[in-house]
């Protein structure tokens, strides 16, 4: 899963236009929280899901 520049981007001036410039380091610091808690979810279980998709193609 890659995020792009445009997504960043487009994710940046959305954040500057509907939040407030004191709440924007919160909102980043929660955001990256959330990506990386996601980015740590997939390596761990996507392995686990490709095992089990190369099981029933065996089979």
């Amino acid at each position: 899963m890659e995020i792009g520049f445009g997504e960043l981007l487009l994710t940046g001036i959305l954040a500057m236009v509907l939040l407030k410039p004191e709440d924007l380091p919160m909102a980043a610091k929660k955001a990256a929280k959330v990506y990386l808690g996601i980015q740590g979810f997939m390596k761990k279980n996507w392995l686990a899901l490709a095992e089990g998709a190369e099981e029933k193609k065996e089979e």
